[in-house]
């Protein structure tokens, strides 16, 4: 009865290993814009130009994947119209306000929209504030490909829009050598 019993124990005790369930992992959040600016230098900023325009970046995603929120860090404190575009339509998918505190990482509702692998995107903020980055030598740093995503170009619409705030333009005018902002995606890929 003793040996019974002490293998009862002995199985039951090696099957607890096999049974256990491991909990997936938390899907990680990739900011493309942060793995960018680590090689670049704040080289002037800008505030209260009087000047409104809408600026941001064209990207494609490498993998099919979620975009969660849109980022901006920008110099002023204000409230600011963030975009995610069509790149090839030229066409607004969302807009949302984002009430961000000057310097500051702010996010804007928490979003959950699906972006497909290969298709190019754009992402915008409009502002009269901003901060410009570069290479410390003036050379173009743009495309490219920061985790899941490559990062084309900076974009921006260079109509001073301050007559007509309500006034949706397509960034038109493009770089490869610097970049104004801070505008990021918080994007999660599919795995």
């Amino acid at each position: 009865m003793r040996m019974l019993l002490s293998l009862l124990i002995i199985l039951v005790g090696c099957n607890k290993d096999h049974d256990a369930i491991e909990a997936p992992e938390p899907p990680i959040s990739e900011f493309p814009m942060e793995g960018l600016l680590s090689g670049l230098e704040r080289t002037n900023v800008e505030t209260n130009t009087g000047f409104l325009m809408e600026f941001g970046f064209e990207f494609t995603p490498l993998v099919r994947g979620t975009l969660k929120s849109i980022v901006v860090n920008l110099p002023e404190t204000d409230d600011y119209r963030v975009t995610l575009w069509d790149a090839e339509r030229k066409e607004q998918i969302l807009s949302a306000t984002v009430m961000a505190t000057a310097e500051t990482l702010t996010a804007s509702v928490e979003l959950s929209l699906e972006l497909h692998q290969n298709k190019e995107y754009a992402v915008t903020v409009r502002s009269e504030h901003w901060f410009r980055y570069q290479k410390p030598n003036g050379s173009a740093f743009l495309p490219l490909e920061v985790n899941h995503i490559e990062i084309l170009n900076y974009a921006e619409n260079v109509v001073n829009i301050q007559s007509q705030p309500s006034l949706m333009l397509y960034p038109d005018f493009f770089h490869d050598d610097f970049l104004q902002g801070k505008i990021d995606i918080e994007f999660i890929p599919n795995n």
